[in-house]
């Protein structure tokens, strides 16, 4: 049996602000600890790839057998994690401005003061530029390191 979806009862432009703003603080904090996935990542790829990168001792390599294959496999695997977070980052982005977006269309006028449901344009587009500029960032230096690697 379905759940009845109709309510005897609106929302008052109160309780609208309080739901849309906790999904919006919602997709703020996933947004954030994806891009702290995202850091520590590409930090403990990075690492990874300046030791293998600078594994020398005197004029012979410490591992001379793989460290062409490891540099050209630890670029790939930062890359795969580019695709696979910057995805869902962009997701939350753009499930905050459906989230501002519903709010506007239904309360025109609220009945109280309330504060903007995720702050004024300025400061959600700077909020905004980390997550949207850094994974391009890494993928650009993810892509030159790849096609300078030693093949």
């Amino acid at each position: 049996m379905m759940p009845d979806t109709k309510r005897d009862d609106p929302i008052s432009p109160r309780e609208l602000y309080k739901i849309i703003r906790d999904q919006v603080e919602h997709e703020d904090v996933l947004i954030s600890n994806r891009i702290s996935w995202f850091v520590t990542a590409q930090a403990f790829l990075f690492s990874a790839y300046a030791i293998v990168s600078g594994a020398q001792i005197g004029d012979r390599l410490m591992f001379p057998a793989q460290p062409a294959l490891v540099l050209q496999f630890i670029p790939l695997v930062a890359i795969f994690v580019v695709i696979v977070i910057y995805p869902p980052i962009l997701a939350g982005i753009l499930a905050m401005h459906n989230l501002r977006t519903l709010y506007a269309t239904h309360i025109k006028e609220p009945e109280v003061f309330l504060p903007p449901v995720q702050g004024m344009k300025g400061t959600i587009i700077l909020g905004h530029l980390a997550p949207l500029l850094l994974p391009p960032l890494f993928l650009i230096v993810w892509l030159v390191l790849f096609v300078r690697a030693p093949h």
